[in-house]
């Protein structure tokens, strides 16, 4: 075999860069350009053909598989169908979606998929306008909850200031409209119960949770507690067990941090979906800061995602492995994440999603109740006794209730007594076990 014509194949298969062409005549051109692969495989005399052989053919396969998507990916925005609908109705049947969703109205659902809202407004009635690209992918992390029972992690990265937290809330707001137009939720647009900057207070929100309390949107506005130096951490240990048990919540978690490394890669690299790099530039007229540009990144569930960014398309596989790379070494990883596989850049205004001051003043009162907060261990028979004595403690007329600073120490105790009987529900053992000691005569 003349190993000068395979590597002047080759040459000519790379060559092929005009996919803006009649795809059919392209994919003509390179099957043409097989031909003389096929022929000389008649003539196979070393291993070293048969590698050449398999390298050229492929490079083509991965040449016409771009192609396909490429053309995929030209339909779409032609037609701006996502979905089979017809599928999806289907499914909505066969998998009894009604009985788990009872509200979830799946022709709403279709039509807001069709017709998907660009932008929303907030409590100011300010118009926040959403990027499409990020509109679709959302679409489908939203169908991938509903239909194959997962959960959605998010990270937003970047400086202090970068515009985390606002673009967060700009996420929230849009998720908080979308679930509630299909009715796949009715809790309220309640800043309490979604944004957490303490990682106690986000777990704690979990256990009053009932079993059906689905599409809950929470963000941990403080994720540098998740730090993989602190693996020991009990709080750290718990978000994690949860992360793997409870996916079926199909909760929205969306983790805010300055470094993607600093989080444990337990969770980055096998649980984050999507990654937001947030960045600041400076302004030469004003001398200020321009915030909320944005380098999107996908960790796809599938085999692959498409970058509109690079027009290619990479495989989770080659992803994960550079990711891993880069966060093996503190060095790197305080360096920049592997831009070659941003999937979208855009750019978000200084909008809220919900009040900024009602923020600020939340994260100040928090902000005191964490210098407060001493975590103390009980044991299990301390905790015992502190239930079956003081659970109900409102007729001891201890606290006054109807001053503000009572009412706050009513409220702390009271959580904390019902933190104590989740323990127990979900260790019965240890709890019958110290009544009976109790009980003995």
């Amino acid at each position: 075999m003349n190993i000068n014509k395979l590597k002047e194949l080759k040459e000519r298969i790379e060559s092929i860069e005009d996919y803006k062409k009649d795809n059919l005549i392209i994919i003509n051109e390179k099957i043409n350009l097989c031909k003389p692969i096929l022929e000389s495989i008649k003539n196979i005399k070393t291993l070293d053909d048969i590698k050449n052989i398999e390298i050229v053919l492929d490079d083509l396969y991965k040449l016409i598989r771009e192609i396909k998507r490429d053309n995929d990916i030209d339909e779409f925005n032609k037609t701006g169908k996502l979905f089979d609908f017809d599928e999806l109705r289907k499914r909505y049947y066969d998998n009894n979606i009604k009985t788990k969703f009872p509200k979830f109205d799946i022709e709403k659902y279709i039509s807001f998929i069709d017709n998907p809202i660009k932008s929303v407004n907030n409590f100011r009635g300010e118009t926040i306008y959403f990027d499409s690209y990020w509109i679709k992918k959302n679409i489908i992390a939203v169908n991938q909850m509903i239909f194959n029972e997962m959960d959605l992690y998010i990270l937003n990265i970047g400086k202090e200031g970068a515009g985390k937290s606002a673009w967060s809330s700009q996420q929230i707001l849009y998720l908080f409209t979308f679930f509630s137009e299909v009715g796949l939720i009715e809790y309220s647009y309640d800043i309490i119960r979604m944004f957490f900057i303490d990682i106690v207070d986000f777990l704690e929100s979990h256990d009053g949770q009932g079993n059906n309390d689905y599409f809950r949107i929470e963000c941990l506005d403080e994720g540098n507690q998740l730090n993989r130096q602190d693996f020991r951490n009990e709080e750290n240990k718990q978000f994690k067990y949860e992360m793997r048990t409870e996916r079926k919540m199909l909760r929205v978690i969306i983790i805010n941090m300055q470094q993607l490394g600093e989080l444990d890669t337990s969770i980055s690299l096998s649980r984050v979906n999507f990654i937001y790099d947030c960045k600041m530039r400076n302004e030469k007229t004003t001398g200020l800061l321009n915030k909320g540009f944005v380098e999107m990144y996908i960790i796809p569930r599938g085999d692959s995602i498409y970058s509109e960014k690079h027009k290619q398309v990479f495989s989770r596989s080659e992803i994960i492995n550079e990711f891993s790379i880069r966060l093996d070494k503190k060095k790197d990883y305080y360096v920049s994440l592997p831009r070659q596989y941003i999937v979208k850049e855009f750019h978000f205004e200084n909008k809220w999603g919900f009040d900024k001051g009602e923020y600020d003043d939340f994260v100040k009162d928090k902000m005191r109740e964490r210098r407060f907060k001493k975590k103390k261990a009980l044991t299990d028979e301390q905790a015992f006794i502190l239930l079956e004595k003081f659970n109900d403690f409102k007729h001891l007329n201890v606290f006054e209730t109807k001053y503000v600073g009572e009412k706050k120490m009513y409220d702390v105790l009271k959580k904390f007594l019902v933190s104590i009987n989740n323990y127990f529900n979900a260790n019965p053992v240890v709890y019958n076990n110290i009544k009976k000691h109790y009980n003995k005569k």
